[in-house]
């Protein structure tokens, strides 16, 4: 199984798992709910917000929506633009 990722909608607590997703945060102990992602996938989704930035001059919002828009299957996308805890991981360094 590939490593997955869920983040806690309470403190933003990041859980990396393979086989056994947790129920609890491991940091204030808030059930954790929401969707779980593929490691893999969110890294892909960093480079490619990346590139496109970088080859069509947009803003990391712009090259956001272009991803999820125009390039990703779309139940990935509104997975990804409606979950909160992903997004702030999405977001480049301040």
């Amino acid at each position: 199984m590939d490593r997955m990722l869920k983040v806690c909608s309470q403190c933003q607590h990041e859980h990396y798992f393979e086989d056994f997703c947790p129920s609890n945060c491991d940091n204030c102990n808030s059930p954790l709910v929401g969707n779980a992602y593929p490691v893999k996938l969110l890294d892909q989704v960093t480079q490619a917000i990346e590139i496109i930035s970088n080859r069509l001059d947009y803003n990391f919002d712009e090259a956001l929506n272009y991803l999820f828009k125009v390039l990703a299957a779309p139940q990935v996308s509104e997975n990804l633009l409606n979950d909160p805890s992903i997004w702030e991981i999405l977001q480049p360094p301040k």
